[in-house]
């Protein structure tokens, strides 16, 4: 398990998945292309795979990669979720009882 995992490497497989290359996934993460290198590198040996092949047709996923692709699809979907979650109150929709309590001074 990746210790004090960051979670740009979830953005990162997504847009590698996507783009089917490292310069346009850094492109669209704004991000150094070594920088998204170093990722890949860091992934690679994690899950001891390749992840993603160099073709004549861009940066291929191995079967890994594409299951891990999908995995962190869902990852970054569920992330998103719980960060743009706002409760919403509807006084309509709720059932309490309050009391209310006058205190009177002796003076």
């Amino acid at each position: 398990m990746l210790k004090n995992i960051d979670l740009k490497l979830v953005a990162i497989i997504g847009e590698l998945h996507r783009t089917r290359s490292v310069s346009a996934a850094a492109a669209n993460l704004s991000l150094s292309q070594s920088t998204v290198s170093m990722a890949l590198a860091k992934l690679r040996k994690h899950f001891d795979d390749p992840l993603f092949v160099r073709t004549s047709a861009g940066m291929e996923p191995t079967p890994r990669g594409a299951e891990l692709s999908e995995l962190m699809k869902n990852a970054e979907f569920y992330m998103h979720q719980a960060l743009e979650h706002r409760s919403i109150f509807d006084p309509m929709s709720r059932i309490a009882c309050f009391s209310c309590v006058r205190r009177i001074s002796r003076n």
